[in-house]
């Protein structure tokens, strides 16, 4: 009875405690703790085991030591072997700490073992424990000591045995070699497998390629790990995990392989570092060192360093080959953005060629152009969504970035990263390949002098760009700089027309905002072809300098403005085409092609000014009905003295081959030659556009000089085959009556009226015919109008037609009194100015042929 009581207070004692020493210790989350002390060793040291009886032993299967800020933590596990016959208590047995000075620590038990009592005969159990201790201790400073309470003994408990560490003991396991891992019911083997590293700057990327086995007989779940390195000098970097799946099952003897990744300081060698496999206790939420593996020297080349023409990019286990195909710069000019720093547009065209044999879809790579000073700057696309590429299939994406002005662009290099995780930092994706740029291309001259071509190249296509002409020419007010560029294809196939912009900058310093103008009606170039665009600014007319260059520009992203190319001229323009006044003119626009010839050129007067007036037959040579380009004009002198003139244009639509007649005309200083005039023409424009129907035109464009022909021919003295405008006029039997109504004399006359051979569809309006009666220097006017007009007062078209006029005055017998002879005068009359065509007197009451 006594020794049951005995026993039964032995186990109460124990269990307190056991309970007081798990109550006093502090706990150290395992979380913030670092391995300390953790150089490089060569092999594993075995350990001596603490023998319990000729067939069970305790025996120290781990040891870390790990630094907190104050202070560091053991960590280690027993393993008690029970090699008897019946279960050991494991309450009888406990474990302190002793360092060589004589401090004494009392390790703690993990909460996730406190349930453990006994080891089953004939099995093995670990055990855990972790305890604080100073901050200068080292492992080899421990010894382990294992007690068993007795109560024979003065102090209740005797020491069964002691581990001590020798100098040279580590954990970590050689490179390549395999190390068991217990969760999940299972064992897991594992092992180190390759080591690489890609430097980015002042960091490097460092990944790991580790084995994980199931060598137990069902499918785990691998136990939650986390992976970290550890370097030399007791840092730990964290490791990302990729290929395996949340709740992964791992099948009995199936190999996986895991990548671990994560971004160190460049200054690390991985040779000198190991691999740190740690887990966290479910109940306590301890980090608890479970692993430790050397990893191997990483001497050779990273191949994904070595600059390449063309690369190939495992995708799917399909086979994908990429390269750059072309790049391309032009200068992004911000002037007049001054929140967008300036910088040469940098563009790729980046071609993938699936070679596998299933369909891919293109990640979401990260693309970077790396300078030849190292300097870095990230390359954006949108040409990646959804990318499917099948079989034998190639598709080209286009990657662009703002490199600025002042940095050394020359042998860049083109690096292609895996696609960012959410919320991963840009340094944590793995580079998969580094490209080459190809060959004179990574910088394209943008700069020209009339008439040599700059190359354009966007997603469309690549074109040429050339200064064809520039001149100044007036507009209202003020002048109009005009330059027409071509905008050539050489592929064989059709290209749409970009949108461009620009503007004039002269002497370096005043900007000319522009327009550009489109000719031709359509949306594409044909292949091996090309189309006009016409720039136009307008300038105050006293603005004078000596440069000039005209830049042409694209959108780019975020709205900005890139420039594609910059033409230089000076203020020596090129000289107007001249069209002799036998010769035509033709207009090959595209939907408006015509062909103008001078019809008619003539000089009215009258008391104050000359009008000079011209007739430009316009010919529709397009194949279908057209609304032919309306135009604009001025009269021009030798020594460029401009005079607009007013203009009849047709606004209805021209028959194929068929005609109108324009008429310009301009009030002009008395006593100027129309021989020293030409007519300067152009197509109107209003906005980005050739005028239309209706609408207001604010200048023009494709100007050209007709010569004007010498002055009027002298008055005829016959009235037959009087021109005016599209009508011919003969008058004849003209004779003289005293009139019927009181103090008059009446005139009449024979005529016929006729049109040109040409059937004009439009002719000018408001030309009349007037008659001038003169005798005794007493002078009467009659207005008739041609073909149709309100009133009486018209000449019909016919050739048989008959007119009377009454010639009326109160004191006309007191001022003609001879009655001998008279005069007749016919004269086109336009815009209150006449011209003279026929001069004859007549004697009074005789007929006249």
């Amino acid at each position: 009875m006594r020794l049951r009581i005995s026993e039964r207070m032995q186990r109460v004692s124990i269990i307190s405690l056991i309970a007081i020493l798990v109550a006093s210790l502090a706990l150290t989350p395992f979380s913030a703790l670092k391995i300390a002390n953790a150089a490089a060793i060569e092999t594993v040291v075995p350990l001596k085991t603490i023998p319990l009886s000729a067939k069970s032993y305790i025996k120290l299967k781990q040891a870390f030591i790990l630094s907190a800020e104050h202070s560091n933590t053991v960590s280690f596990t027993l393993t008690i072997h029970n090699g008897d016959t019946k279960d050991i208590q494991f309450l009888d047995y406990w474990v302190r700490l002793f360092t060589k000075a004589g401090a004494i620590y009392y390790p703690q038990l993990v909460t996730e073992q406190l349930n453990k009592k006994r080891i089953v005969a004939g099995t093995d159990e670990d055990f855990t424990f972790y305890v604080s201790v100073g901050a200068k201790v080292k492992l080899q400073d421990l010894i382990f000591k294992a007690l068993k309470w007795d109560f024979k003994e003065p102090s209740f408990t005797k020491i069964v045995g002691e581990i001590s560490l020798p100098a040279n003991y580590t954990l970590a396991v050689k490179w390549n070699a395999q190390q068991k891992l217990e969760g999940n019911d299972t064992v897991f083997s594992a092992k180190m497998i390759k080591t690489s590293q890609q430097k980015k700057e002042d960091t490097l990327l460092a990944t790991l390629l580790y084995s994980i086995e199931n060598i137990g007989l069902k499918s785990a779940a691998l136990p939650n790990y986390e992976y970290s390195i550890l370097t030399a000098d007791g840092i730990e970097y964290s490791l990302e995990v990729s290929g395996l799946s949340p709740g992964e099952q791992l099948l009995p003897k199936i190999v996986k392989e895991l990548e671990l990744s994560g971004i160190l300081p460049a200054k690390v060698k991985l040779s000198q570092s190991k691999l740190l496999i740690k887990t966290t206790e479910t109940a306590s939420k301890l980090i608890l060192p479970i692993a430790l593996f050397e990893l191997a020297a990483t001497n050779s080349e990273d191949p994904t360093l070595v600059v390449v023409d063309k690369g190939t990019i495992l995708i799917d286990k399909q086979t994908v080959t990429a390269s750059v195909y072309e790049v391309t710069q032009t200068l992004n000019d911000e002037a007049t953005q001054p929140l967008i720093e300036e910088g040469y547009l940098t563009e790729l065209l980046f071609n993938f060629e699936n070679t596998g044999s299933k369909k891919v879809t293109i990640p979401n790579y990260q693309f970077l152009l790396r300078t030849e000073d190292g300097l870095s700057y990230p390359l954006s696309t949108s040409d990646l969504t959804n990318l499917v590429i099948n079989p034998k299939q190639k598709k080209q994406i286009k990657l662009s970035v703002t490199i600025p002005l002042d940095v050394n662009m020359g042998q860049m290099k083109l690096e292609i990263y895996e696609p960012l995780v959410s919320g991963a930092e840009a340094a944590k994706n793995k580079r998969i390949g580094t490209y080459s740029l190809p060959q004179n291309t990574a910088s394209i001259n943008i700069t020209a002098n009339m008439g040599q071509p700059v190359s354009y190249t966007n997603d469309s296509g690549v074109y040429a760009l050339s200064l064809n002409s520039l001149q100044r020419l007036p507009w209202q007010d003020q002048d109009q700089m005009m330059a027409e560029i071509s905008l050539q294809n050489s592929s064989s196939s059709s290209l749409p027309i970009p949108e461009i912009t620009g503007y004039y900058l002269l002497d370096d310093l005043v900007k000319v905002e522009a327009r550009i103008v489109q000719p031709e009606q359509g949306i594409a170039i044909s292949g091996n072809s090309a189309k006009s665009l016409i720039v136009l600014g307008n300038l105050p007319y006293s603005q004078q300098f000596e440069s000039l260059q005209l830049i042409l520009q694209v959108a780019g992203v975020d709205h900005s403005k890139i420039t594609i190319a910059e033409f230089s001229g000076t203020s020596e323009y090129m000289k107007l085409n001249v069209v002799e006044a036998e010769e035509a003119y033709e207009i090959t626009d595209s939907g408006r092609k015509a062909k103008l010839n001078l019809h008619k050129v003539s000089t009215y007067t009258n008391a104050s000014s000359d009008l000079v007036y011209a007739e430009l037959q316009m010919q529709n040579t397009e194949k279908r009905f057209s609304h032919l380009a309306r135009l604009n004009g001025y009269y021009k002198t030798a020594d460029d003295r401009y005079y607009p003139a007013a203009i009849s244009n047709v606004e209805q639509s021209v028959s194929p081959d068929g005609s109108d007649l324009i008429s310009f005309w301009s009030k002009v200083p008395k006593g100027l030659k129309q021989e020293d005039l030409q007519l300067v023409i152009g197509e109107a424009t209003t906005g980005n556009k050739t005028s239309s129907d209706g609408e207001v035109p604010n200048g023009y464009i494709n100007p050209v000089a007709f010569q004007l022909t010498a002055g009027n021919n002298p008055a005829k003295i016959s009235f037959t085959n009087l021109e005016i405008s599209q009508y011919h006029a003969f008058i004849s039997k003209i004779k003289t009556t005293i009139g019927l109504i009181p103090n008059s004399v009446g005139l009449s006359f024979n005529y016929a009226l006729t049109k040109n051979d040409i059937p004009y569809e439009a002719v000018p309006e408001g030309h009349k015919l007037v008659i001038e009666f003169e005798a005794e220097n007493e002078k009467y006017t009659e207005e008739l109008e041609l073909e149709s007009g309100a009133g009486s007062k018209v000449l019909q078209l016919g050739s048989s037609n008959t007119y009377q006029i009454n010639i009326t005055d109160p004191d006309l017998f007191t001022k003609i009194t001879t009655f001998n002879n008279y005069t007749l005068r016919i004269y086109d009359k336009f815009q209150d100015h006449s011209q003279l065509l026929a001069d004859r007197s007549f004697k009074f009451f005789t007929d006249s042929d």
